[in-house]
């Protein structure tokens, strides 16, 4: 049984050292892939192939290259063939692949000429969507609707979106947000709004996006959109309350007034009064306020 042995992965573009070795005395092995295809989808599993011709000792260990830097060792016990199984989980997967083999021991490899070279295209993923929110500046007072508008580039077509809130993604009706999008095979559409009806401290973070086309019966996730970053405004200040009169002592009949002053006067305000925490609604109980 083959075990392979990942040294280098696709992240870290390490070329994999050539085990040491006298030059090169064995015949070149025939490269393969499968499925063979012009370009390859995101997602897709390719089988490298890598068959040496029947020599005198047994293949120790097969390796795998590519031009971008990636490597791959493969120590078997036995036998002439290994195939080792290529994720494509990035466009970075794409590159000129071929193969090697080592006979003996270690100390003593004998390594064999280069294969055949193969290319692998990688198909891009779909193009980055533009997200933008509802106040422009992302800053939002509490209790206050907060709409994000996700939209993908192109013309209409079967996508599905989603959205993401300091990187993790947000379920449909989680903190009363509710997303509206086409459902696959209904419409077709390439915007979506979440909208969260009243935003509080929950809602403020970095958001971002990203949609699924389908393509080849299969649905592709597009990059994710540039992040907007939503935050609450402080809440004004505490206002002053005084007491007419000011000992607060009344006789039944006579009138009272607490007037309410803001530390600062905006553009529009409005007050609310309170009585052994209960909101007054001017009217009961013949109380009334004045602006």
């Amino acid at each position: 049984m083959a075990l392979t042995l990942l040294l280098p992965v696709l992240a870290s573009l390490q070329l994999l050292p050539r085990l040491v070795s006298p030059a090169a005395k064995l015949p070149a092995p025939a490269f393969s892939v499968h499925p063979l295809k012009v370009e390859y989808l995101l997602g897709d599993i390719v089988d490298l192939t890598c068959s040496a011709p029947a020599v005198k000792d047994w293949v120790s260990v097969f390796q795998y290259y590519s031009n971008t830097g990636w490597a791959v060792s493969a120590w078997v016990s036995s036998g002439w063939k290994h195939t080792y199984n290529l994720n494509i989980t990035e466009p970075r997967s794409a590159g000129s692949y071929s193969c090697n083999y080592y006979t003996g021991k270690s100390g003593s490899f004998v390594h064999s000429l280069e294969s055949n070279h193969i290319t692998i295209r990688v198909k891009d993923p779909p193009a980055e969507p533009t997200l933008r929110v509802d106040p422009t500046s992302g800053v939002m007072s509490e209790g206050h609707p907060l709409l994000i508008t996700c939209t993908a580039p192109g013309d209409a077509r079967q996508l599905r979106f989603h959205f993401y809130q300091d990187g993790a993604k947000i379920i449909p009706g989680d903190a009363g947000s509710e997303i509206s999008t086409a459902e696959p095979g209904n419409s077709s559409m390439t915007v979506s709004v979440l909208s969260i009806p009243r935003a509080d401290t929950n809602s403020t973070g970095e958001y971002t996006c990203q949609y699924e086309e389908k393509q080849s019966e299969r649905w592709m996730l597009s990059t994710r959109s540039q992040a907007v970053t939503v935050t609450l405004k402080d809440p004004p200040p505490q206002p002053v309350l005084s007491m007419d009169p000011p000992s607060g002592g009344v006789t039944k009949g006579s009138l009272c007034s607490s007037p309410a002053q803001p530390p600062e006067m905006p553009d529009e305000w409005r007050f609310h009064f309170y009585k052994d925490g209960a909101e007054i609604i001017p009217g009961d109980m013949g109380l009334r306020s004045a602006p």
